[in-house]
């Protein structure tokens, strides 16, 4: 059940979200902040379309995968 597609498309949501974060110094900011809400309640929707879809199983595998990516992507924000 699981796909590769899948596990790209939760990691780069998610690694959109960590990167789009606003909360970064001030000299840090990039254009992209002004969609980190947007990005965020659409992860937010797609682990719960997976959860419901699948199973709550791929459900945490999907929140799991979006976490992964956050946390680069708000590495590299930061970097």
């Amino acid at each position: 059940m699981f796909q590769v597609s899948y596990f790209f498309l939760f990691v780069l949501i998610g690694f959109a979200s960590g990167y789009s974060n606003p909360d970064v110094p001030e000299h840090k900011r990039k254009p992209i902040s002004i969609v980190f809400g947007v990005i965020s309640i659409i992860g937010f929707i797609l682990i719960i379309w997976s959860a419901f879809s699948f199973d709550f199983f791929w459900g945490i595998i999907s929140a799991l995968e979006f976490w992964l990516g956050y946390h680069f992507g708000r590495k590299i924000s930061l970097g």
